[in-house]
């Protein structure tokens, strides 16, 4: 939905018509230009922005070239696949081991802002087992007593909200952590990290949808939701030298999902867009 917004918007504004591809299309329609890296969609028109809206990393080597063939580009690209791998649930994972924020900030002066950054993450853990996970059998005894306090996520899960990807394997809570966890081989759990669920704050609301029984019956129909903030940002740069050109926060997106549900996306029909609504 937010795509056929965005043509819509382009093309009444500003006169720009878009293509919506999916990468088995930009596999046969697309082509780099090896002498000034220009690409092309059917061999005649000059393309400037990709937005993606699918999964940026999978372990497709037929799609990732088609990925590699964009990237290297003079198209803008949005995200890029640089963008894409800090989005990931693994560099997250990363940046949240000890030491990994310090490195970045070795002034001891800068302390306070090491801590300030931390304090944003939630607690996550990489749960392949190795000799170098010693933590992993220790990490399986606190899930066995208290599973749901944690998550299971796919490394890339965190492009799903970001950029609408549909493709990603979905999350597992509670039980299903250990189920799942069982039937998978070191390899498999490579590609999935644990981390602490999040007790977000509910409030008293209601979801207005047409498959609602509780509308349709004319009850009470308030339940518990929970709104879920995103912030929209524009970040234009030059990725050869590093120079930032354009860096902005533009708007946001308010998401309601009802607080039972464990998704947060308008296509689950337990999510709407929402309105913030502001007091002292």
């Amino acid at each position: 939905m937010e795509s056929v917004l965005i043509r819509k918007q382009l093309f009444v504004y500003y006169g720009k018509d878009a293509v919506v591809l999916s990468l088995h299309d930009c596999a046969e329609r697309l082509t780099l230009d090896e002498n000034d890296f220009s690409l092309r969609l059917d061999q005649q028109h000059d393309v400037a922005v990709v937005f993606n809206q699918q999964n940026m990393l999978n372990d497709n080597p037929y799609l990732m070239e088609v990925r590699r063939t964009i990237e290297r580009s003079t198209a803008i690209k949005a995200p890029s696949l640089v963008a894409a791998f800090a989005h990931s649930k693994k560099m997250q994972q990363v940046l949240s081991e000890p030491g990994m924020v310090e490195r970045f900030f070795p002034n001891p002066e800068e302390a306070p802002l090491i801590k300030a950054i931390r304090d944003t993450y939630a607690k996550m853990w990489r749960i392949e087992e190795n000799e170098n996970n010693e933590q992993f059998s220790e990490l399986i005894k606190r899930v066995k007593k208290q599973p749901n306090n944690f998550v299971m996520k796919k490394t890339e899960y965190a492009l799903w909200d970001a950029f609408n990807n549909y493709e990603v394997e979905k999350i597992y809570l509670g039980e299903e952590i250990l189920e799942t966890l069982a039937n998978f081989d070191g390899e498999k759990r490579s590609s999935y990290i644990l981390m602490e669920k999040l007790r977000s704050k509910s409030v008293q609301n209601h979801i207005i949808w047409a498959e609602n029984e509780k509308h349709k019956s004319g009850g009470d129909f308030f339940e518990e939701v929970t709104p879920e903030l995103g912030i929209f940002g524009t970040l234009l740069g030059n990725i050869a030298n590093g120079e930032v050109l354009y860096n902005a926060q533009i708007g946001h997106k308010l998401r309601t999902k009802l607080a039972s549900a464990n998704a947060c996306g308008i296509e689950n029909v337990k999510t709407a867009y929402d309105t913030a609504y502001l007091v002292d």
